[in-house]
């Protein structure tokens, strides 16, 4: 299932966090808030986690080591049903508690991107300290209108059926999904059923590491979009350009068409799946900081 409640990984990872913390410690601690960062690393797999200092902030009450608290928090984590399908959890010393994404989780969440706009249609813009150079504009923008073109030329060579749904279908599809208005369609691929992110293992089908540097680009700009919003112009451009760049990366090493989709036509879909998330987070990023988003250069 679709989980719309929490487009940013960071924001599910806290919810599961304080849940846990809650049924494990008690209500009576409910004020004791711990704090959640984010690690990234795109190698032969992704590898999407978060540290909690939970277990520092209750040894304190409970007279032992974090590290001891540690462990008997994510044994009791792990035999309760908060032990889904979203994340692993470890242990890294001295006591720092882990939420590891799970591949199945990140292939849903790829899967409900491109609804992305509907949820964060009112995204503050930042202050414009200082214009943007030129460069770095184009280089955006570029990145952006690359995405749009190969969406089309799959639709055009029948690898992909691409459909247009307004808000308001998106609403009576799922009414439970609370989303301002807006004129604009969402581009998304008419599958039958969910994208074949996985194969039969269960694991991304993706084999190269620019793909994997590309989800966690993704990852962590929705994080950003949905958890930092004060950044400002200059910290969105940046974010942007590591994003066009990852893209720009993914589009010179993993081939689609021809001998790719002919061979192993699921990577082939699956990669333009990560075309078209990455296009839809572009165009959020370009409204952000102002800039036009353009189909075409």
């Amino acid at each position: 299932m679709l989980d719309f409640a929490h487009l940013a990984i960071k924001q599910l990872a806290f919810n599961r966090l304080q849940m846990a913390v809650e049924n494990y410690f008690g209500h009576s601690f409910r004020q004791q808030i711990p704090s959640i960062s984010s690690s990234y690393q795109a190698k032969e797999r992704c590898q999407i986690a978060y540290g909690s200092n939970v277990a520092f902030i209750f040894s304190k009450f409970l007279n032992t080591s974090a590290l001891e608290v540690a462990k008997l928090f994510a044994t009791f984590y792990t035999q309760t049903e908060l032990h889904q399908k979203d994340f692993a959890i470890a242990i890294v010393p001295p006591g720092v508690v882990q939420l590891q994404l799970t591949e199945l989780k990140l292939a849903s969440w790829l899967q409900c991107l491109p609804l992305l706009p509907l949820i964060l249609a009112n995204v503050p813009l930042p202050q414009h300290i200082s214009p943007l150079k030129n460069n770095l504009v184009f280089a955006i923008q570029y990145a952006y209108a690359r995405c749009y073109s190969l969406i089309q030329l799959a639709q055009k060579e029948n690898l992909i059926v691409l459909t247009e749904i307004s808000a308001n279908q998106i609403k009576s599809m799922f009414p439970n999904l609370s989303t301002p208005s807006q004129e604009e369609g969402i581009l998304i691929i008419n599958h039958p059923q969910l994208l074949p992110w996985l194969n039969y293992r269960q694991q991304l089908q993706f084999c190269h590491q620019a793909e994997y540097a590309l989800i966690i680009q993704l990852v962590k700009v929705v994080d950003e979009l949905c958890c930092s919003p004060q950044l400002n112009l200059n910290e969105w451009a940046k974010t942007a350009l590591n994003l066009s760049r990852a893209f720009a990366d993914f589009h010179s090493h993993c081939q689609i068409f021809g001998q790719t989709n002919a061979q192993t036509p699921q990577l082939a879909q699956a990669r333009l799946g990560l075309i078209l998330a990455t296009y839809v987070v572009l165009k959020l990023l370009l409204q952000v900081l102002g800039i036009f988003a353009p189909q075409e250069l």
